[in-house]
């Protein structure tokens, strides 16, 4: 999301009053091992590993990503993209995650020209930030 509105305001700047962008910044990420980018793109595997068919529990679910995320504060919050099915049988994830990880490569890249945008703009890093931040 930061970066296509990040490239809209400097495209399309009379569509944008006010920009606000969380740990992003307009740059190429680097995506070899050991970046924190090649972290997202195992972070994005692990919860692509998760058997929604076997778990019964938001805490299942914590119990398999703890294998490959230590963090538990990371882990409560991408857990927050897991929800029930409609009546209550079983879970999904809220966003297209297959569709996230298939993007990931093209998602690092940054290819917006030079532009300046002159509108209202915060960004906002939060620390040790994954993916990097302004």
């Amino acid at each position: 999301g930061g970066k296509v509105a990040m490239a809209l305001a400097l495209q399309s700047p009379e569509r944008v009053e006010r920009l606000v962008v969380l740990d992003m910044a307009p740059v190429t990420y680097e995506t070899g091992e050991g970046s924190p980018w090649a972290e997202n793109v195992r972070i994005i595997g692990d919860l692509l590993a998760i058997d929604l068919q076997r778990i019964s529990s938001k805490r299942d679910a914590d119990a398999a990503l703890a294998r490959g995320v230590s963090d538990p504060g990371l882990r409560a919050f991408l857990l927050t993209n897991l929800v029930r099915r409609s009546g209550g049988q079983g879970f999904a994830w809220r966003v297209n995650l297959r569709a996230i990880a298939d993007s990931l490569g093209e998602l690092a890249r940054w290819e917006v020209g030079g532009e300046v945008y002159g509108g209202n703009t915060l960004f906002v890093a939060g620390g040790g930030a994954r993916g990097g931040g302004p």
